[in-house]
Order: structure tokens, then sequence, then C-alpha cells
């Protein structure tokens, strides 16, 4: 009997539930590792634009935000395009202020951030009169 003449039914019974078993163990780890790996994930990020009323970018910005549950601060400054970006924030709310030289300030409390999510908060702040 050569291989083409090989059938399902000439396999053993033994070796075919220890095939089963083997595709069931490496099926069983890729859904196990997969959802490992999904829940390894835990930071959020913050993205956003400050634009004047008109839409222009407003570069140099000071853009602060504040953890609501642990006070945790971080503080950055608005690019060239107006943009801020935040990353590796722990999942929670925060306390987001921006300030900029002949715009009124701007505060939003609670703006939530959730892990493996990007939040996108753009501004305008008012004009100072």
């Amino acid at each position: 009997m050569g291989i083409r003449d090989l059938e399902v039914t000439d396999i053993k019974p033994q070796t075919r539930r220890a095939g089963l078993t083997a595709i069931l163990i490496v099926l069983a780890g890729c859904w196990a590792f997969g959802e490992h790996a999904q829940a390894q994930v835990l930071y959020g990020s913050l993205v956003g634009n400050v634009t004047d009323p008109s839409g222009a970018s407003v570069p140099g910005a000071k853009v602060v935000i504040v953890s609501s549950e642990t006070a945790f601060t971080r503080e950055a400054s608005t690019d060239e395009r107006g943009a801020y970006l935040y990353t590796d924030l722990q999942p929670g709310r925060y306390d987001l202020k921006v300030t900029a030289p002949s715009f009124a300030s701007y505060s939003r409390s609670g703006v939530p951030v959730e892990g493996r999510d990007e939040l996108v908060e753009s501004i305008s702040p008012p004009a100072c009169r």
C-alpha cells in the first residue's frame, strides 16, 4: 500500500486522538495568550489640537492634565500645528487646562481616558478682548 492509498480510516485511533489533542492544545493556547496579550494594554492616550475661533492653530499653548484620582500631573506645549499628545495614561478621569497668550484659559474636568483608547479632545479657547 502506497502513501496515496492511505485513508483516514487506516490511521490508528490512538494516533488520531493524539493529533486532535495536539490541535486542541494549540487552539487553547492561542486563545489564552490572545486574551492575555489584549489584557496587557493598560494605557490610553489623549490627543488634540488647540485652535483659535477662526480655526487657525495655536502653537505654544500650554496643556496641563491632572488625574482626578491620583493628582498625577503632566504638562506639554502644543507644536507648530497646535497639536498635543499624551500617551501612556492610566485609565481614569483627567482635568484638562489650556492656556495661551491672548486667549482665555480653557478648562474641562472629568475627561475620561480608557485603556487601549485614544481620546481626541480638540479645543478652541476664546480670544481675550
